[in-house]
Order: structure tokens, then sequence, then C-alpha cells
């Protein structure tokens, strides 16, 4: 009876040890298979911003100026591609703008100074004018109909990825933004500005919307 009962609790603990290898396997598999979907969702959001930034180039060609903004550039492809065109203009990564906000694009728009394309390239080709910051990680905040990112939370992946002016794709790391202050009309309104960007130098207050960055 001994030997039966000492048998039946040696099987037990086998099990319990196969069970906790395969919970230990499994979060292991989980985890990685997050990072290459975050890693493949990062990829594509660069790769959607490469694509504006050749057609922001045929856009300055065709009109010898600087669209307004993404949802003129928009209707200038769709016009020569027809709606798939929308597609590089939607980050795999976004989850709140496009699905929530119902916008027209993932990307916010930075507004480019007035001047000519050749002079926008030639003396502010550092400029930004998209920003994708969907890859922050940050959970989503509901109230009634609104919603939007926690900003007090701690960012997964802390980093912005950015187009300039010049065509450049690149990340920036969100603890890196700072802020301007700039008078429009009667009003004072606070701007991110960023690495590279003329008079970033000189900006010193942080941006005040990351807040993990305190």
């Amino acid at each position: 009876m001994r030997r039966q009962a000492f048998q039946r609790g040696f099987k037990l603990i086998e099990l319990l040890v196969v069970v906790a290898i395969l919970i230990v396997l499994a979060g292991i598999v989980w985890v990685m298979t997050r990072s290459s979907r975050e890693a493949a969702a990062r990829s594509q959001c660069m790769q959607n911003l490469r694509q504006i930034a050749i057609a922001t180039y045929q856009y300055m060609i065709d009109y010898q100026t600087i669209y307004d903004s993404p949802f003129s550039l928009m209707d200038y492809l769709k016009d020569r591609q027809g709606a798939s065109a929308e597609k590089i203009f939607i980050c795999p990564r976004d989850r709140l703008q496009v699905p929530i906000r119902e916008a027209a694009s993932s990307y916010y728009w930075s507004v480019p100074t007035e001047e000519p394309p050749q002079t926008l390239l030639r003396e502010h080709p550092n400029k930004v004018l998209l920003t994708c910051e969907h890859h922050l990680g940050l959970p989503l905040l509901r109230r009634g109909d609104w919603a939007g990112y926690d900003y007090d939370s701690t960012p997964s992946w802390p980093f912005l990825i950015v187009l300039r002016v010049n065509g450049s794709v690149e990340t920036i790391h969100s603890c890196q933004v700072r802020q301007v202050r700039r008078q429009v009309g009667n009003m004072t309104v606070l701007s991110p500005i960023y690495p590279g960007e003329e008079g970033y130098e000189q900006a010193t207050e942080r941006y005040d919307m990351y807040r993990w960055c305190r």
C-alpha cells in the first residue's frame, strides 16, 4: 500500500513539474512572439513614412509647394494610385487615431514654415513633417465618448518615429523632445521641437506631455 501511494505521489510531482515547464515555455514563446510583432510593426511604420517621403517629393515637384496637411497628400495619391494609397497613412500599432477617433492618418502633422519647397529643403532639411508616437505602448483611457493615451504611465518603448523634410526616417527618444513658445494670432502656444531642428539647442523646456521624462 505504501509503495502504491509513493508511486501515485511521485507521478503527481512529475505532472506538476511538466505543467510548470510548459507554463514557462509558453511564457517565453508569448514574449518572443510579442517582441517580434512589435518589431515588425515598427518596421512597417518606418516603411510607410519612407513611402510618404517619396510621395512628398513627387507632390513638391508637381505643385512647387508643400502640401498644407497630410490629407492633401492623401488625395493626391488617391488620384494616382487609387484607394490603396490610404494604407501607408495607417500605422499598424495605431490603437487610437484611426480605429477610435476615426482620423484619416495615424501620423501627427507638423506644419512646415511658410517658405517655397526649395528654401525649405535648403534651409530647414531637418524639420519634422510627420510624427508617430503609437509605439510608446501607453494604455488607453476612455471617458464616455472620449479616448486617449494615458501619459501618466511609463511607455514600453519610449521612442518616436519621425519623418523629416529631407526624407529621412528615424527614431527619437521621447525624453529628447523639448518645447518652444510660439505666437499664433493672439494666443501663445507650446509646440514640440525635435533634436536637429532649428532652435532646438536654445529650447530648454521639457515637453510636458511626456511626464515620464520629469
